[in-house]
């Protein structure tokens, strides 16, 4: 195995964690009142939840792609991403978890601290809890896809420094794939499968020694830091290991949730709704099951197949109830993950809430798009988030090695139609064209076309407008006289605003979502096609301190010619759905 790949992988999932964390952060500020916490927490815990969801399904979505990289050959079964999205890590529900933090506050405040305290704590506590549920759900990701895959004897600890003693001392030990993963909030260690040959890549004496010594007395205590210089064994120094235990173990009553927090009934009263009363009694988890198979590596497979955690990869119909037990008298809670976790929407948009506005929304722009042209296989699933950032419609965001991360559409957009066909063109360019072997032209075909689709988009009336501002003036907000349809505005703009708007991919963007309008002849996308139009060129629609918005749609004659490219491009790749 690579320790190289396993470190790669551990500093993706430590990404998407921190990533989501700071997005949970955020809309706990943005969205709730300090000084009335109670009724504005219901709007920040739904949000909440998307985010978390969309975050847990792409570390664990990431894990068969790290596991088909470090264990090559198709597996018995695979891992089903969707099944670890959605629900806390000890099988709970994700809005009671996320709720938390506000009984913190509350708490707090009763005991007389000040409120910019408590919620500072709150703070704190919240984005403990993103980190290691986030975390959690991708290393429960590893653990399943490896128990699927036989040549796996074990695991072991990947540690990347700075870390705590505890992870440190762990380090290099080599587990048995049956064996729960020890973690404390907020861990990011990672899972690195091993074969039979493997000998374990760390120790925890040459991470130590990897250490400054003021590093190792931090982290150690300097007593225990001198100890070991001097020879003594990490593991016999760092004997007890309190705040680790491991994610997915049914808990007794006594016992701390997965974030280091005690179960609190005050936090279900604070979360109204049927996602509560739904799922109180808890999921069966991927680590509680494996821990009850006893060793018997097919019982496990069998039931994490039974709860659609893994699917066999003969494509065999199996059964969601027959290897759980007590099916029969299952609660909601207890329903297999298939059952009651994210579903995909248009094939590639996971959706952890289909009746949310925003989703709905999605639902109609993608069956507009169905009727026009297909998508092409196999396109990675991207989760669907609420996009709530003030002055945000929509965006398609993915991290910098080019991995999706989250598709955010605002329900609140005065164009939420367009805006969502807008982000989809942003897909289909990241992730179709030219890049997938299974169209049905040739990429130097493609190639042609798109050379034909920027000349086309450069020689328009609203590229040569937004081109003409003089870049001497880009570095503040700038007047410019704008004539498109014989009516003249004044436009304000920065340099970084212009710049946007001419970068091949968001000109892609804006016109792949005016073709669709136009070429669907939707009532919707008209209508919000034209409020943009209307709104852009000064015509009719408001405008903010005297200037027209800067334009970004163009008008109907000056779009003509590049409706019939993108009628060519669809038609070329195999994928147009209608007769030219």
């Amino acid at each position: 195995m690579s320790l190289d790949l396993a470190l790669e992988h551990q500093a993706q999932q430590a990404r998407i964690a921190a990533n989501a964390a700071r997005d949970v952060v955020n809309s706990w500020r943005d969205t709730i009142d300090p000084d009335n916490i109670r009724e504005s927490l219901r709007s920040f815990v739904d949000e909440a939840v998307d985010v978390v969801t969309a975050a847990q399904f792409v570390t664990a979505e990431g894990a068969e792609s790290y596991l088909d990289r470090v264990l090559p050959g198709e597996p018995p079964a695979r891992l089903n991403p969707r099944a670890l999205a959605g629900v806390a890590s000890d099988g709970r529900d994700l809005s009671t978890l996320l709720a938390r933090p506000a009984i913190t506050a509350l708490g707090l405040i009763a005991k007389g601290a000040s409120v910019e305290r408590a919620m500072a704590a709150a703070r704190v506590s919240l984005e403990r809890i993103v980190r290691t549920q986030v975390a959690d759900a991708g290393r429960a990701a590893d653990l399943t896809g490896l128990t699927a895959r036989p040549e796996a004897v074990g695991y072991t600890r990947v540690v990347n420094l700075p870390a705590c003693a505890d992870c440190i001392a762990l380090a290099g030990q080599l587990l048995s794939w049956s064996e729960g993963f020890a973690r404390h909030p907020q861990c990011d260690c990672a899972v690195m499968p091993l074969t039979a040959d493997d000998p374990p890549p760390q120790s925890p004496r040459e991470l130590f020694e990897r250490m400054s010594p003021d590093e190792q007395a931090r982290r150690f205590g300097a007593a225990r830091a001198e100890a070991i210089r001097e020879g003594a064994d990490i593991g016999q120094v760092i004997s007890t290991r309190r705040r680790m235990s491991v994610a997915g173990r049914r808990l007794d009553a006594a016992e701390s949730t997965t974030n280091g927090e005690n179960s609190d009934p005050r936090t279900e009263a604070l979360v109204d709704g049927d996602r509560v009363r739904a799922s109180r009694g808890g999921r069966t988890m991927p680590d509680q099951i494996i821990a009850e198979s006893n060793g018997d590596r097919e019982a496990a497979v069998r039931g994490l197949t039974g709860y659609g955690y893994v699917t066999p990869t003969e494509g065999e119909e199996v059964s969601t109830t027959d290897d759980r037990p007590d099916s029969s008298t299952s609660s909601v809670s207890e329903q297999s993950a298939t059952e009651v976790n994210p579903r995909l929407l248009g094939g590639n948009i996971v959706v952890s809430d289909p009746d949310a506005p925003h989703a709905q929304i999605l639902d109609t722009v993608v069956g507009i798009i169905a009727d026009l042209h297909a998508l092409p296989d196999p396109i990675p699933p991207i989760p669907l988030v609420n996009e709530d950032r003030p002055n945000r419609h929509g965006a398609y965001i993915r991290f910098e090695d080019g991995t999706p991360y989250q598709f955010r559409i605002s329900a609140n957009s005065p164009t939420p139609h367009l805006t969502t066909a807008h982000e989809l063109g942003h897909v289909l360019d990241h992730l179709v064209l030219g890049t997938n072997p299974r169209l049905d032209a040739s990429t130097t075909e493609v190639e042609g076309i798109l050379r034909e689709w920027r000349g086309t988009v450069m020689s328009t009336a609203l590229y040569r407008l937004l081109d003409s501002l003089d870049p001497a003036e880009r570095g503040a907000i700038i007047g410019q006289v704008v004539s498109l349809d014989g009516t003249s505005r004044m436009v304000r703009a920065t340099s970084d605003e212009i710049s946007y708007l001419l970068s091949p991919a968001e000109l892609f963007a804006r016109s792949y979502a005016q073709w669709v309008t136009l070429r669907s002849g939707d009532d919707t996308l008209i209508e919000e096609l034209e409020y943009v139009q209307d709104l852009t060129i000064g015509r009719e629609g408001e405008q903010v301190a005297g200037y027209a918005q800067i334009p970004q749609q163009w008008d109907d004659e000056d779009f003509e010619p590049l409706e019939g490219v993108f009628d060519r491009l669809f038609d070329r790749m195999g994928l147009l759905e209608f007769e030219l």
